[in-house]
């Protein structure tokens, strides 16, 4: 039962989210992260990917399963906490961290799901490959700006806040990209620098989530264990962008 998660209408704790780690958190995360597992490995397309990167691509739905599983069981308890106690509980970094990954889950979702409604019913030629930039257009400016308004919520350090602004930035500057795509300006190149600013920018991430992590524990901050899966989450973003950019700069090069 949703009771058993520990925040009962009876814990009325106004502080930041308190309630331990239990069994039943851990169930609904693995839960969580196989039915996504599930469904992404049935949604993609692997007559898209070239064989010699079906390691790499494997890896990358592992890493991103993992991440969206956590993001969302994240916000399932934020919402079970804020439904029963009526405390808004997300003060720490990790909590904005988790929510944001949380909302660009849902998002990528929307924008998958509608792009595929509108590519089964059009019949413009060329039907693919509008449909997949129109869906890179809609994610990574919807995406981008969650990023950066979520950042401005964040307290903490700077580092926090950059973890969230170096993603949303780099992703509203690929919208032009894919638009120039669209109007028939499409470059071979495109494709081996979208792989390398994916590198740069995951790498980038995991530096500054060492850096932002260290600069806490050397100012003696204490965060609680949701703190952690939020952090958790960005991570398996940024590992599993990487193990994917990684696997398409071989194949190109």
């Amino acid at each position: 039962m949703l009771s058993d998660l520990g925040m009962s209408a009876a814990a009325k704790d106004p502080t930041p989210f308190s309630v331990r780690l239990r069994v039943t958190h851990l169930l609904l995360l693995t839960t969580t992260c196989a039915v996504i597992a599930s469904v992404r490995m049935a949604w993609t397309d692997w007559t898209d990917i070239p064989v010699e990167i079906h390691a790499y691509a494997l890896a990358s739905i592992a890493f991103a399963s993992i991440m969206y599983g956590v993001a969302i069981s994240g916000l399932l308890l934020f919402a079970w906490q804020r439904w029963n106690t009526g405390a808004w509980s997300a003060v720490f970094p990790g909590h904005w961290l988790l929510l944001c990954m949380a909302v660009c889950v849902l998002l990528d979702a929307v924008c998958g799901i509608g792009i595929w409604l509108w590519e089964i019913s059009s019949k413009s030629a060329n039907v693919e490959f509008i449909a997949w930039n129109l869906n890179k257009i809609a994610l990574c400016s919807s995406a981008g700006l969650n990023c950066v308004l979520f950042s401005r919520m964040l307290h903490g350090n700077r580092c926090w806040r950059l973890v969230l602004l170096v993603p949303g930035g780099v992703l509203l500057l690929l919208v032009p990209q894919h638009c120039w795509a669209l109007l028939g300006v499409w470059r071979q190149w495109f494709d081996t620098s979208h792989a390398y600013a994916q590198v740069a920018t995951t790498t980038v991430l995991l530096i500054l989530i060492l850096v932002a992590s260290l600069h806490d524990h050397r100012d003696g901050l204490r965060y609680d264990w949701l703190h952690w899966t939020g952090v958790a989450a960005v991570w398996l973003f940024a590992g599993g962008g990487l193990v994917e950019a990684i696997g398409w700069l071989s194949y190109f090069t």
